[in-house]
């Protein structure tokens, strides 16, 4: 290493400062450096996105850029899009057809050639938003209508396959074909796609519908094991699902994220020691036929979001209490909260507290295991039902990295990479550093950098720990990237220094530091 690149460079700069006081402190409010601010956006029946179904290329990237600013804005840092809400697709796909939620009718294609996920997963990535890929595996349909459905829907080419059940069609678990079938959908979006992850929600076994009897039957006595019980049976199908969805994820794409948000009562300790202090009708291992507590163990997911969709004090549910539940039961597996945005200001007492999600965020935080949250649903989020879109723009006002990812057989990180002496203009401090764009292995390779600043004494030395300032865009296409930092003050001096973060959000080795004596 040449001797300059190791000897910090003084700079004195001048010029107004273009940020007030108020600013700077929003700027640097506390917050985790390392934080999933995540949201759903779902499609089924136009909930979160498109708003109005149409085949119309230009409205379609119309809608999503506006969403995406949004909660760019609001300081969410990843997006878990519904991508398969019935057996069908937001993309080109050779096993299912078109999604009538995207252009009014099933397996009608947009214009323009137009693939919709190349183009929201490129527009993530360009504002350092990841993009999770959220699946349902087993819901065929939302009704019993099947004149509207395309004839590349299953109904058509795997009749057999599907089960009528509470005014739906579902996949029938217990068949290998569908657990075949799913593995294959999953292999080309993960195969085709830059995805940051794979996502699955609460829907494995349909919620019980009373008074009816999910129909598999049939298949439990071709494929249930001599002595089996059925709920048994179910739950191994649901496993199989999962073990084998993890096994194909890791082997294609290992740094990519999978994993579950299951309903957020696992079982009762009534009926199970192991079970939470809770009085849920419904649970996920019992009704669901979810053992996610088997996942963990078996490491077969990477974080587990479990749908915490309750109040704070709530008696039969109570928000804390499963949180903390969750916290003891996932370790090492990280706890992703889901929060439920959508009942904000509705007929429940404990929904119309303002206080009540930047509470749940900050209890959330008190768990080191808890690294993020995930908020159901966007378009709720953005309306701003009492104040809470802003009160997450102050929670989220500073940013965050990812959580890391296991490095499984890699032990690699990004060299350190080049950073430019900086420059001054009119009071704000602009760094440049080279971006390596030559083939490197995916550990070693910079997916994104990282801007850090601390603030200098009198004395030279550093008067702050370093904070994180600024996360540049996924995969540079540039051979040099620039930031300016418009947060400096008169007569302030400053450190900085870059490193490079590889997909499994490994840091790498830092800069050269570069200072600023003092801002004039």
């Amino acid at each position: 290493m040449h001797k300059h690149l190791i000897i910090p460079l003084l700079l004195l700069c001048s010029g107004p400062s273009l940020r007030s006081q108020s600013a700077i402190t929003a700027a640097t409010a506390p917050a985790p450096e390392i934080e999933l601010r995540g949201a759903w956006i779902a499609t089924v029946s136009g909930i979160d996105y498109p708003r109005q179904a149409t085949t119309d290329a230009g409205r379609l990237r119309q809608q999503y850029d506006q969403l995406l600013d949004s909660l760019q804005r609001t300081g969410i840092n990843t997006i878990f899009f519904q991508v398969r809400p019935a057996a069908d697709a937001f993309y080109p796909s050779r096993h299912a057809p078109w999604s009538a939620f995207l252009s009014g009718r099933q397996g009608r294609a947009p214009s323009e050639n137009f693939d919709p996920l190349a183009y929201m997963i490129a527009e993530a990535h360009v504002r350092g938003i990841e993009f999770h890929a959220w699946i349902n595996p087993y819901r065929a349909t939302i009704n019993l209508d099947t004149s509207a459905l395309s004839r590349d829907h299953a109904f058509y080419r795997h009749r057999k396959w599907l089960l009528s059940y509470g005014g739906k069609l579902y996949f029938d678990p217990g068949l290998p074909e569908v657990r075949q079938h799913l593995l294959d959908i999953v292999d080309e979006l993960i195969t085709e796609y830059e995805l940051d992850g794979l996502h699955i929600d609460d829907y494995f076994y349909p919620y019980p519908v009373q008074g009816q009897a999910f129909p598999d039957s049939s298949s439990f006595r071709r494929y249930a094991p001599a002595g089996s019980k059925l709920a048994d049976w179910r739950r191994s199908n649901t496993s199989a699902l999962v073990r084998d969805l993890h096994t194909l994820v890791k082997q294609r794409k290992p740094w990519l994220a999978f994993g579950v948000s299951p309903f957020g009562v696992w079982r009762n300790q009534s009926v199970d020691p192991r079970g939470s202090a809770t009085r849920a009708g419904v649970t996920t291992y019992d009704d669901l036929y979810a053992d996610v507590l088997h996942w963990i163990e078996q490491g077969w997911i990477d974080y587990v979001a479990p749908q915490l969709y309750w109040h704070i004090g709530f008696a039969i549910a109570d928000y804390q209490l499963l949180l903390d539940w969750w916290h003891e039961r996932s370790a090492p597996t990280p706890v992703l909260v889901g929060h439920a945005i959508y009942k904000v200001d509705n007929d429940n007492a404990g929904w119309r507290n303002p206080a009540e999600i930047p509470q749940q965020i900050e209890l959330r935080r008190q768990y080191a295991g808890s690294p993020g949250s995930i908020h159901f649903n966007a378009q709720k989020m953005l309306e701003n039902r009492l104040g809470v879109r802003d009160s997450l723009q102050r929670l989220y006002s500073s940013p965050a990295r990812w959580p890391m990812r296991p490095q499984p057989g890699l032990d690699g990180k990004p060299a350190a990479p080049t950073l430019e002496r900086l420059r001054c203009r009119e009071g704000r401090v602009v760094l440049r550093w080279r971006h390596t764009r030559t083939p490197l292995p995916v550990d070693a390779q910079p997916h994104y950098y990282a801007v850090y600043r601390s603030e200098r004494s009198r004395g030279g030395a550093a008067a702050t720990a370093p904070r994180l300032l600024y996360l540049s865009p996924f995969a540079p296409q540039q051979d040099y990237l620039v930031f300016e930092d418009q947060e400096v003050r008169r007569g302030q001096g400053y450190n900085y220094f870059v490193v490079g973060v590889n997909r499994f959000h490994r840091v790498g080795v830092k800069s050269v530091v570069r200072t600023v004596k003092r801002v004039r």
